[in-house]
């Protein structure tokens, strides 16, 4: 599949990453895509690239979002954070949570306590709480609630 490289009016420089994305994290359908520049790169982690000058923005492959930026150092360096990220969420549901007498999953990470809860008076949703801090969220299903938690845990983990 050719990527817009070979089109003139792309231009080569000074584009911007929004963001790098785990394209199975973001529920997107897909889990992998090909780098929308070179065309022969197929992707999980997307780089997504803006221009002043450009109306489209491009999900790209770190080697392209390099070239495209003029950095050699940062879409990998972020690239590799995203990665070790998604590392430790597709480890979460692993850990070793446990049916409290509630009726509740819990699990102990770090010396925090966290657990997920259905939500009383909502039949089939759920929620969370990390020690005594509970969320407002109210999430589908046990499984979202426990990424939430290690969406929060995470953000924390990294302050």
């Amino acid at each position: 599949m050719p990527g817009m490289i070979d089109n003139p009016e792309v231009p080569r420089e000074d584009w911007r990453c929004m963001e790098v994305a785990d394209l199975l994290e973001k529920h997107t359908g897909q889990k992998t895509i090909v780098c929308e520049m070179c065309g022969e790169v197929t992707i999980r982690f997307v780089h997504i690239m803006e221009h002043d000058n450009f109306d489209e923005v491009l999900g790209v492959c770190v080697s392209c979002a390099e070239k495209m930026t003029g950095d050699e150092a940062n879409p990998r360096r972020v690239e590799r954070g995203i990665r070790n990220k998604s590392a430790a969420r597709d480890e979460w549901l692993a850990r070793h949570w446990y049916l409290s007498v509630r009726d509740n999953w819990v699990v102990n990470v770090e010396g925090v306590n966290m657990g997920v809860f259905p939500v009383k008076f909502q039949n089939g949703l759920w929620s969370c709480r990390i020690d005594n801090k509970f969320f407002k969220g109210m999430y589908p299903s046990a499984e979202e609630a426990k990424y939430a938690l290690f969406d929060e845990y995470w953000k924390t983990r990294r302050n």
